[in-house]
């Protein structure tokens, strides 16, 4: 966790054309995260439904 946190200040340091691509990278992979996310907490949430109507 630390060099990831040290990486991330150097990347904000500085923006570089290479930082600026890894950032995002990191930024897209951050978004398919939350969308995986948001995706499971609607089927918990459908499948908690579908228990109350049947």
């Amino acid at each position: 966790p630390c060099d990831s946190i040290e990486a991330a200040q150097k990347v904000f340091a500085k923006p570089s054309k290479k930082s600026s691509g890894h950032l995002r990278v990191f930024v897209v992979y951050m978004m398919q995260e939350v969308k995986w996310q948001m995706l499971i907490g609607q089927l918990k949430t459908a499948k908690e439904a579908f228990k109350y109507l049947h």
